[in-house]
């Protein structure tokens, strides 16, 4: 009798300790599934972002692209119209020679308008790409602080691999930090073009007596404040400059502790 209640409690327990463990099984490939699923959504959601980062770069440099051919279609057109008025004035009389003369001089002024819009335009245009560059240059920078710092969390890696791993990413942020600056340099450009365009309309409009006092004031708070901005941006091209020449001096040095 006594072997028979023994038996019973073995088999009590063995049942016991196999739903245990059926459970415990069941509960980890629950749990294994929750954690692929949030891992498959979390590199879906990068896709998309990049997807979508990847869009907005396309359709900044189409829209930059286009601001050029417009420029160029337009300088073209102006440069054939002045053409035309230049043969007019071979047979002109001293009167239509005046009115063309004066028609020239019009279109002239009325092709650096255009151009100088034109301008505005594709600085409009640089400012977003190198936002979205930054964007890139900062999302490079905040994977390279998960782990990546000297010496620290190499899972896997071995040192070299680690190394090399390194200096790919430094590589990156040298490549991003050099478009941003190119960007910043045409800002520049740009942005002095418009500047000497609005100080040369202005004093031809002030010699010819064709601009009220006041008009004369808000133009040239309008030059003052486009002069202060290109100081900002001239601050900030240094400032990217400096920050270049920091991440090679980092790649040369990791290049180094490879080699």
């Amino acid at each position: 009798m006594k072997i028979v209640r023994y038996i019973t409690a073995l088999a009590i327990v063995a049942c016991f300790a196999l739903g245990t463990t059926t459970v415990t099984a069941q509960g980890n490939s629950e749990k294994a599934k929750k954690e692929k699923v949030a891992k498959e959504k979390m590199e879906k959601g990068k896709e998309m972002a990049q997807d979508k980062k990847e869009k907005k770069e396309k359709k900044l440099k189409e829209a930059k692209e286009k601001v050029s051919m417009e420029q160029k279609e337009l300088a073209s057109e102006r440069k054939e119209e002045m053409k035309a008025l230049q043969e007019q004035m071979k047979n002109a009389s001293p009167g239509e020679k005046k009115a063309i003369q004066e028609r020239m001089e019009k279109m002239k002024e009325e092709y650096r308008e255009e151009q100088n819009d034109l301008r505005g335009k594709k600085e409009r245009i640089i400012e977003d790409q190198i936002e979205v560059l930054e964007q890139k240059r900062n999302k490079i920078k905040s994977n390279n602080g998960k782990g990546n710092a000297y010496g620290k969390n190499k899972g896997d890696l071995t040192g070299r691999e680690f190394g090399q791993q390194r200096a790919y990413e430094a590589r990156n942020r040298i490549e991003v930090e050099r478009e941003i600056i190119n960007k910043r340099r045409n800002l520049v450009v740009l942005a002095e073009e418009r500047i000497q365009n609005a100080k040369r309309r202005l004093e031809t409009d002030i010699e010819e007596g064709e601009i009220k006092e006041e008009e004369v004031d808000r133009r040239r708070s309008a030059i003052g404040r486009a002069v202060e901005r290109m100081t900002k941006l001239r601050s900030s091209l240094t400032e990217s400059e400096r920050v270049l020449k920091a991440q090679e001096a980092r790649l040369e040095a990791l290049s180094k502790e490879d080699n």
